[in-house]
């Protein structure tokens, strides 16, 4: 099959080839939700074509980190060891580490911004970079060994507060999300409802957002109010937060689905 015509695809295509002719295993950089979804669609359609022999997905050391790259193996593996067997590789090829001030307990509180900037004023570029999860202070961050080993020696600093860097085991951290319970029900599953649910306003004003592209679904902007939802979407409103939908199955007895959601806290 023929590689589509975009620059990413073939970054992709190209390390699918390196890795099955030298028969090593190769990673893409860091992609957003929005470049997850056209490398799923990529991977798919060439597992008879550029992917023949080898396996392949995506993976960000956990299950529910946001950014990840595409892993791949010059060789096939079953279906039930797939997904722990890109998991091994991709810990093998990436670091953890662990970003705190310096000063302890007597620095100020800083935020995932904070990290991030003082990361980026090192010249890594974004796409370099996993997943930050901040918590009690603390930053955890995903990168590739070689960006890990470069955060060890460097001076950081975020907000006027020095970074101690230390290397951590994926093993001992428990990367899953703060969230929070969002339900209620909804007289279809049409965005501008959902929206509406979710950030508590009136459907007209979640139509709105929605036409002003202050709405995204899977990293790219929704422009439809009527858009559909699905069980498992993950969608962020501007101004309001990040949501993922778990439950759309129920329906109430006067014929409206009942919704539930987590919102990332």
């Amino acid at each position: 099959m023929t590689v589509q015509a975009n620059p990413q695809i073939h970054r992709l295509a190209d390390l699918a080839s390196l890795s099955y002719t030298r028969r090593i295993p190769a990673a893409s950089d860091f992609l957003t939700p929005a470049e997850q979804e056209d490398a799923a669609r990529f991977l798919q359609s060439e597992k008879n074509g550029v992917l023949a022999g080898m396996t392949a997905g995506l993976c960000g050391g956990y299950p529910d980190t946001e950014r990840k790259c595409v892993i791949f193996l010059p060789y096939e593996t079953g279906s039930a060891e797939e997904a722990d067997t890109l998991t091994e590789t991709f810990r093998s090829m990436f670091s953890m580490l662990r970003l705190e001030p310096a000063s302890g307990r007597f620095a100020r509180e800083l935020s995932h911004r904070d990290y991030l900037g003082a990361l980026i004023h090192t010249g890594i570029r974004r796409e370099k970079l996993g997943d930050l999860l901040v918590r009690d202070r603390i930053c955890h961050l995903i990168c590739d060994r070689k960006i890990a080993a470069f955060l060890l020696q460097a001076p950081l600093q975020a907000a006027h507060e020095v970074l101690r860097v230390s290397l951590v085991s994926f093993e001992e951290m428990d990367w899953s999300p703060e969230t929070e319970p969002v339900s209620g029900s909804v007289a279809s599953l049409r965005m501008d409802a959902v929206v509406a649910l979710l950030a508590r306003i009136p459907r007209s004003r979640a139509a709105e957002k929605i036409h002003a592209e202050e709405v995204f679904a899977g990293g790219r902007a929704v422009l439809s109010a009527d858009a559909p939802v699905k069980e498992g979407q993950v969608i962020s409103i501007r101004g309001v937060g990040k949501f993922r939908i778990t439950d759309t199955g129920h329906e109430t007895k006067k014929g409206r689905i009942y919704l539930q959601a987590r919102k990332y806290v």
